[in-house]
């Protein structure tokens, strides 16, 4: 099958190639964004990971640049592809390339469709504190992230898991699953599932206001908070002219009745931090806190 893939996960397109697909078209740099730094981050951290260049000479995938919409869209479909997989790309495909091609557009979202439509569904799974989530493979419509489910391939979200983690296991899983779902688009059996429109959400890319992390609040919503952002949009902890990485938490059974945001302890590599309702966390830093220090803040 002649395939034109769109967007940051790479590997997926290698996936289809190794399986036997043509890959005629690679867009893979998408264009300036006003989007938060952290996504940014993560665009450039994914191509770092996976780079277009090598790609293109492993595969012989021409790359096209995703400037002037018209331009690149059409440069596309001159490649002549069966279908257009997209996955890891920031906005809604323009509706060429969702109706020219002979089998359409797939697009791999990394949640449970329909929760958590958006560009950053990994995000909101991680800090809604969700232990189960899903690789969903769905047709592509005008309306974002809403067209039927092809496939949708659950797996477990772990109290220690990152978004950047999370992340990493959904792009294998869609790595396993991607080359059954274009057998399933050829020969016509793919299900066509309709979304629960009475089920769906929709999440923004993070503003400011969202990243914001209070010691404040219970433990384990800190702790949620906290692991949604990691890697990309690193946390800080400050005190006084301390300043260091947060490396990752643990929520921590040790209760107490002082202020949110005191220190009440240490274990091994970890401070325990005093957070609301009488509950703690352990957070690891990247270098070790002066002992002198009492009281930290996180942004």
């Amino acid at each position: 099958m002649r395939v034109a893939f769109v967007g940051t996960a790479l590997e997926i397109a290698a996936s289809l190639a190794a399986a036997g697909h043509r890959l005629v078209a690679l867009v893979a740099r998408p264009p300036a964004s006003p989007g938060p730094c952290g996504w940014r981050q993560t665009v450039r951290a994914r191509l770092r990971r996976g780079p277009v260049e090598r790609l293109r000479a492993q595969l012989g995938a021409p790359e096209i640049r995703a400037t002037c919409e018209a331009e690149w869209v059409e440069r596309l479909l001159s490649r002549a592809p069966d279908v257009v997989v997209c996955a890891g790309w920031p906005s809604r495909l323009p509706s060429e390339l969702t109706v020219r091609p002979p089998l359409g557009a797939i697009n791999v979202h990394p949640s449970r469709l329909p929760r958590h439509r958006g560009p950053d569904p990994v995000y909101w799974t991680v800090r809604a504190g969700e232990r189960c989530s899903a690789v969903s493979f769905h047709r592509m419509t005008d309306a974002l992230d809403a067209g039927p489910v092809v496939e949708q391939v659950s797996f477990d979200v772990l109290q220690e898991d990152t978004k950047g983690s999370v992340l990493q296991r959904a792009i294998a899983i869609a790595c396993a699953h991607a080359p059954s779902v274009l057998e399933r688009l050829a020969d016509g059996t793919d299900p066509r599932i309709e979304q629960d429109e009475t089920q769906a959400s929709h999440e923004p890319r993070p503003s400011a206001s969202d990243l914001i992390l209070d010691p404040g609040w219970p433990a384990a919503r800190l702790h949620d908070r906290i692991r949604a952002r990691l890697p990309d949009r690193p946390v800080w902890v400050h005190a006084g002219a301390f300043r260091a990485r947060l490396l990752g938490s643990i929520p921590d059974s040790t209760t107490h009745r002082v202020t949110p945001g005191q220190l009440i302890g240490r274990a091994g590599p970890f401070v325990r931090l005093a957070c609301g309702e009488g509950s703690s966390l352990l957070v690891r830093l990247e270098r070790p806190l002066p002992t002198r220090v009492r009281e930290i803040t996180l942004r």
